[in-house]
């Protein structure tokens, strides 16, 4: 980011870094309104860090949001329009707010490129004590190489695995009982970021820095865009089964709906929504957000159409969201939380699913067996952890290794 000085402000020193003596002045005049501090600088990779006590001393000097980098919670969603779904702050109470690099980032940006290998057979492992978790063989005998970035994850009822290759801007099909990747033939990506799958194999991906989403019919090799219009870097995506396309769009704190034949898009009725990271549907046609900036999941019901704050707690920055088709609703939450969250149906009470050693996790599927995979964007590499319907599972990284966890009590 680069600090903008309003009319009558001294200009900071280049590229003012946390450790600079140098703090804005509450006595100094107010900025016109409408004045943008920060702006986007492409390609830099400074880390930025911003001290609580420069909002302390000049808010009052300072206009008041939406204004772009005038609190805490702005700057955090200017952040966002640029890496979304990997912004990550501390809590508007703390100390301070930092933003750490995302795979997102054309604000910030540090890159760990590394390779993730699909095991050809991925055998759950037993937890002690537990007798009712089966095994779990991956029908996928592949490997997904060069992986830069992976933000999300698709799995279809087969076993066919998309990933969204982010940083190297493809998205790679594993087709279940094959040996080969394919990268699928979409073109001019740039940070793509959310992905989903129909069954007939129609695959939509966020173009987010392009503000697009892209369709690829199945057996297609020609991409179409999507008629949605005024996307500012769009996240995650859900597809009905009749085809309905809902997109997360971030920039613009919204989340549209387009139906099939129709390019006309709507909004969907949710209210106050801040940097919305990613969107599902259940099979009742519930639709489900995750509002990052809120720390909130939240619940459109589609037989009232009135939306609900889902009862998790704790959340630090949720990234994706992913809801069975019996009302079981799954979290990614990234910032320092590196969690993975489950909240079943008609509970009022989430639990920690026992993933570990997980680093800014993204998106998430789930299975009609309960595999939860998650693309584990800190780590490069892409997770499963798989589990019974009441008790237990275990946890497998997806370049061959596996280790267990302990008893889950479901």
């Amino acid at each position: 980011m680069k600090f903008n000085p309003p009319p009558g402000w001294p200009a900071p020193p280049e590229r003012w870094a946390p450790d600079s003596s140098w703090q804005p002045d509450p006595s100094w005049p107010a900025p016109p309104d409408g004045w943008p501090l920060w702006l986007p600088v492409t390609n830099d990779v400074t880390k930025t860090k911003v001290l609580e006590a420069y909002f302390d001393g000049a808010r009052a000097a300072l206009p008041e949001p939406p204004l772009i980098a005038t609190t805490p919670h702005a700057i955090q969603e200017q952040a966002a329009q640029s890496h979304p779904r990997r912004v990550s702050t501390t809590s508007p109470s703390s100390s301070a707010l930092q933003w750490r690099p995302r795979h997102r980032a054309v604000i910030v940006c540090v890159v760990v490129v590394a390779a993730i290998v699909v095991s050809a057979a991925l055998t759950a492992v037993k937890f002690a004590g537990s007798s009712d978790v089966s095994s779990y063989t991956s029908p996928n005998t592949g490997a997904l190489t060069s992986l830069n970035g992976p933000a999300d994850v698709a799995i279809t009822p087969v076993g066919d695995l998309y990933v969204v290759d982010g940083k190297n801007n493809r998205v790679f099909e594993l087709l279940a009982g094959s040996s080969n990747q394919t990268e699928l033939p979409f073109i001019g990506l740039n940070q793509p970021d959310g992905i989903a799958v129909t069954t007939n194999g129609d695959v939509y991906v966020s173009d987010s820095n392009n503000n697009r989403v892209l369709k690829l019919a199945g057996g297609s090799k020609t991409q179409a865009a999507v008629p949605f219009t005024g996307l500012k870097n769009p996240g995650g995506l859900a597809v009905t089964a009749d085809g309905v396309v809902y997109v997360a769009d971030m920039g613009n704190n919204r989340v549209l709906k387009l139906t099939p034949g129709s390019s006309a898009q709507t909004g969907v009725l949710f209210s106050n929504l801040r940097n919305p990271t990613a969107v599902a549907v259940d099979a009742a046609g519930d639709l489900f957000v995750a509002d990052s900036g809120n720390n909130q999941v939240r619940k459109l019901t589609a037989a009232t159409n009135t939306q609900t704050v889902l009862p998790f707690t704790v959340l630090d920055a949720p990234n994706a969201i992913a809801a069975t088709a019996d009302g079981d609703v799954y979290v990614t939450d990234g910032n320092d939380s590196d969690r993975v969250f489950e909240l079943p149906a008609a509970s009022n009470t989430q639990s920690v699913l026992p993933f570990t050693g997980l680093k800014d996790p993204g998106g998430l599927a789930v299975t009609a067996g309960r595999d939860i995979v998650v693309a584990e964007y800190g780590n490069n590499r892409v997770v499963k952890l798989s589990i019974s319907p009441k008790h237990g599972g275990s946890f497998a990284c997806w370049d061959g290794a596996a280790a267990a966890q302990g008893i889950v009590d479901r």
